[in-house]
């Protein structure tokens, strides 16, 4: 049997490398080449990436490499001006140009006949321009529409919700984050710099064409960008024209934008447990992980090997025999180095901690060595299959190219090679020894929701329950002090917008103070920031009580503290007025000495009850035997009159 299962590895080197057809060169210029040829392909696509995009920009000029795009299509010397419907007429699809973060692209599909006629036009397209005042105008016309036109409300920038949420945000202190908290990652290192959608309007507007030409020259030579092509064509032919076309731009030299691939992770040697509960849902899934770092590419493809087997072999266990699950998958979760190595299914309630167990067991049990060459050949037969299934579509090929490229970012030491050609190299011992040194207790990464502990939607009914709780007992420490049958009168002496920022302000500060106390905490004892969810049921029920609480609690202080002078409206009966606000008042009307309509002072400030926009009315003057106090009103006359109505009536 094994002696079969070697052989059927060794017949499978008799299939087509998909990356044995695919040419990759560099010009004397600098552009570099990828050709794939596939003569069961029905078209050709062509795409040329130039290494420029919203990264390159700043709020002066951004939207500048969009607008960029439009007018490369454009040229005085063809007709109508525009590239775009001279490729159309040709029987091209999918002509499109997309600027990203770091890359703008320029793409289309044709058929075969005019594959060496579309790399012609590209390279004239790209590189040798002749635009006006005119092209400028229509295509910064057909950007605004894209954009949109700017508005009365994008000149008040403080309305711009998403900057005014990332300054926010950018108070609180970093979020947990497994990629920076388990690896060390630095997450932040491809952050963009935010422009809101006012900027882009308005920019698009003034730029000049002398603006978007220097940035044109800036980053539009050959060195700065990729030249892409898959399909049926003739590859002697087609490098021929690209010597003819691309090949004979001058080298030229500018600028560009780097994304590069960050080897930075580290292992922690902490196990990371997840614990979340699905209260608020139905769901119970489960997500067997493993830590590791992706520093050779060999590695990766075993790993990936063995995950989509394992997964193969747990789902025909609990699908297939016992309909104990929907399906189980096996993926790779990257960001740049670091991966966490996943094995994901859902289960039933009643099977959750036997299935969870099944498959903890298989995966620590093989991966510690215990693991048969028979189940190691079939993963990687399985696994050259998934090789050799490339379509012969242009979208299928041209992922081959990005497969090849991305290899090559990630592990630049491997030039010669392409994955498959280190795919073959794997041996059974390989395998082994990956699995035993990568698959550690100390690595692994496990993220279990559970539907429920004791019966369907507990989480849902005990977030309300202790929420209800909360606002009675808040509702108890805020109430009047007054028999509200025996009020007379009840006026406002604070506005709607007041109060409401005032609530803002406190949510937002109490928020701040009380995230930045649990990160102080968590850095000083050298706590994880997933601390919190690193707990299963019923222990992450208290938790979730114990942060509501803490809170609104929170709140509550913040506003005790910094708003104690607050109120927002009085209430007068016939003993005594009520202020309603940070802090409770009240004073008895037989203690009023005098009421007196006055002009509105700045040196009153500390004694004034009552905010509003029209602050500087006259306010009413309450003297009493130990103070004075000044009541804002919209109209203190009318109140001096109704108070002095009350205490006559007494």
């Amino acid at each position: 049997m094994r002696l079969l299962l070697f052989s059927l590895i060794f017949l499978s080197t008799l299939f087509a490398n998909p990356y044995e057809n695919l040419t990759h060169y560099t010009l004397n210029n600098g552009l570099k080449v990828y050709l794939l040829p596939d003569k069961k392909a029905k078209n050709v696509h062509i795409e040329v990436e130039v290494a420029v995009g919203m990264k390159a920009e700043n709020r002066e000029n951004a939207g500048i490499s969009h607008l960029v795009e439009h007018i490369v299509f454009r040229d005085q010397r063809i007709e109508n001006s525009d590239y775009y419907n001279l490729i159309k007429d040709r029987g091209a699809t999918d002509v499109n140009g997309y600027t990203s973060y770091y890359t703008t692209r320029y793409i289309t599909t044709i058929n075969p006949e005019n594959a060496y006629w579309i790399t012609k036009t590209f390279s004239k397209m790209l590189f040798d321009k002749n635009v006006s005042e005119e092209d400028l105008r229509v295509e910064k016309g057909a950007l605004q529409i894209e954009i949109g036109e700017p508005n009365w409300t994008d000149k008040l920038s403080f309305l711009d919700i998403g900057k005014l949420g990332d300054f926010i945000g950018d108070l609180f202190p970093p979020q947990p984050s497994t990629f920076a908290d388990d690896f060390g990652v630095d997450v932040d290192a491809e952050k963009v710099e935010y422009q809101s959608s006012a900027t882009y309007k308005s920019n698009n507007k003034k730029f000049t064409l002398q603006e978007v030409m220097a940035h044109y020259n800036d980053y539009y030579y050959p060195a700065n960008m990729r030249l892409r092509i898959v399909g049926d064509f003739d590859l002697e032919k087609m490098k021929q024209t690209i010597d003819s076309t691309f090949a004979q731009v001058k080298k030229g030299t500018g600028k560009t934008i780097k994304h590069p691939y960050i080897k930075d992770a580290s292992l922690s040697g902490k196990p990371l447990k997840s614990y979340a509960f699905g209260g608020m849902t139905d769901s119970a899934t489960v997500e067997l992980g493993m830590k590791m770092i992706e520093d050779s590419p060999k590695k990766v493809l075993i790993v990936e090997s063995y995950l989509d087997d394992l997964a193969d072999r747990l789902n025909k266990e609990f699908r297939n025999k016992k309909g104990e699950s929907y399906g189980v998958s096996g993926y790779l979760n990257s960001y740049h180095d670091a991966a966490i190595a996943t094995i994901y299914f859902s289960s039933p309630h009643d099977a959750f901690d036997k299935n969870i167990k099944i498959a903890k067991e298989w995966m620590m049990k093989e991966t510690a060595g215990d693991i048969n060459d028979s189940t190691i050949l079939q993963a990687l037969k399985q696994r050259e299959n998934s090789f050799l299934s490339v379509e012969h579509d242009v979208s299928s090929l041209m992922g081959t190219i990005s497969q090849y490229e991305d290899f090559h970012k990630i592990y630049p030491q491997m030039k010669d090679k392409n994955p498959y050609q280190i795919f073959k190299e794997i041996k059974v011992e390989d395998f082994k020894k990956v699995l035993k040194e990568t698959f550690l207790p100390e690595h692994s990464a496990d993220t279990l929701t559970r539907d429920y502990r004791w019966f369907p939607y507990e989480g849902v009914v005990l977030f309300f329950v202790t929420l209800a709780f909360v606002i009675f007992i808040l509702k108890k420490f805020f109430s009047l002090k007054i028999d509200m049958r025996k009020v007379k009168l009840r006026q406002k002496i604070s506005s709607r917008w007041s109060g409401f920022f005032i609530i803002m302000i406190s949510l937002i500060l109490s928020a701040l103070v009380y995230e930045w106390l649990c990160y102080g905490i968590e850095k000083f004892f050298g706590i994880s920031g997933n601390w919190e969810e690193s707990y299963d049921i019923p222990f992450a029920y208290l938790l979730m009580i114990v942060d509501l609480i803490l809170s609104i609690a929170f709140v509550f202080i913040t506003y005790r503290i910094l708003f104690s002078w607050y109120c927002s409206q009085i209430y007068v009966s016939d003993e005594k007025i009520v202020f309603a606000g940070g802090r409770h008042k009240s004073i008895n009307l037989k203690d009023i000495r005098a009421l007196e309509v006055v002009p509105w002072s700045p040196k009153h400030w500390g004694e004034i009850k009552g905010v509003g926009i029209f602050f500087w009315r006259p306010m009413l003057k309450l003297v009493l035997p130990n103070e004075t106090i000044y009541i804002r009103s919209s109209n203190a006359k009318h109140l001096k009159e109704d108070i002095e109505g009350i205490i006559k009536e007494k």
